[in-house]
């Protein structure tokens, strides 16, 4: 259920969204804090979303019920609560071996209809007078993973995001009540 439709289907108090927007907050320095992966905070936005809503049945306390109907869930819808939606980093793949940038195309190639991960081409001393010197890395960039439903897919060993710093400051400024500060 998304936010609009929780607005329509519970009257929505501000200050229920300003608890709401508090806790978030919190949840959201305490991640950057101490390093918590975004499936740990999405389990915990879960984990609180239930707690609330089991406790606001089990006391029968109407005022929590409704603070539970417009918590998002999820890490994405939490991020548009606070409004903050997108990050648009751009995502590059990451040589494990010598840590040359790939984009996710540049990994993939397909042998007997099948896809595959390439290896890196990257040569640390071109013009090196000794051949040995003048090998590329050839450390496999993608590792084959299995879902749950049992199909393989590519997923980079490592992985770079990247941002660039005058789009940053761009959706500072952006802010509203930014000319206040």
């Amino acid at each position: 259920m998304e936010e609009n439709d929780i607005s329509k289907a519970v009257e929505i108090n501000s200050s229920h969204v300003k608890v709401i927007h508090l806790l978030l907050l919190f949840l959201f320095m305490w991640q950057s804090l101490y390093r918590i992966s975004n499936a740990a905070f999405t389990l915990l936005l879960t984990f609180f979303k239930r707690f609330f809503s089991l406790m606001s049945v089990y006391l029968g306390l109407s005022t929590l019920h409704q603070l539970t109907e417009i918590m998002p869930s999820t890490l994405y819808r939490a991020k548009k609560f606070l409004g903050h939606p997108e990050d648009n980093f751009k995502t590059y793949v990451v040589c494990p071996s010598c840590h040359k940038l790939y984009t996710f195309s540049e990994c993939c190639k397909y042998e007997n209809r099948k896809k595959v991960s390439k290896t890196c081409t990257f040569v640390r001393y071109p013009s090196h007078s000794q051949a040995r010197m003048r090998k590329p890395c050839s450390e496999i960039l993608l590792n084959q993973a299995k879902t749950s439903s049992g199909t393989f897919h590519l997923v980079p060993f490592k992985v770079y995001c990247y941002k660039s710093v005058v789009v940053s400051l761009e959706q500072l400024l952006n802010k509203p009540n930014m000319h206040t500060l």
